[in-house]
């Protein structure tokens, strides 16, 4: 192996551990605040789970692919349900509002955090980086 396919295989080696890392962090952020109410919830614990085996145990650069790509749609998904969500209640709090005020309202939410699923989406994102080269 070549000096530069040596250093590839580190830095990816790093890649995959501070995906693991990150992804321990968010399931357990997830699980400490109750993101298994509802089914669409579990969602992103699956999914930060098997790519979670797909990535640290090196698996087929297929499965990485698919495990990513899902969690990057995942995630963008839950910041469309959460700013969706953050925008209604925002209407409910301000009935007046409207444009750039009511998204600057909506945007801001607590419950749910609205920009909180992109750390899913950064995560695919990272997944995707691992994956070894030909």
């Amino acid at each position: 192996m070549t000096r530069l396919g040596q250093s590839a295989d580190t830095v990816r080696r790093a890649l995959r551990g501070l995906y693991l890392l990150t992804a321990v962090g968010l399931v357990a952020e997830l699980l400490l605040i109750g993101h298994t109410e509802k089914s669409l919830q579990v969602l992103p614990l699956v999914l930060i789970s098997a790519g979670s085996v797909v990535v640290v145990r090196s698996r087929p650069p297929v499965a990485i692919r698919i495990t990513s790509i899902l969690m990057v749609a995942c995630g963008a998904l839950g910041l469309i349900l959460h700013g969706w969500a953050n925008l209604e209640f925002a209407q409910e709090l301000s009935p007046g509002l409207g444009g750039f005020a009511l998204f600057w309202k909506a945007i801001q939410g607590a419950a749910p955090p609205t920009l909180a699923p992109g750390a899913l989406f950064s995560l695919g994102l990272l997944g995707w980086l691992t994956i070894p080269s030909r």
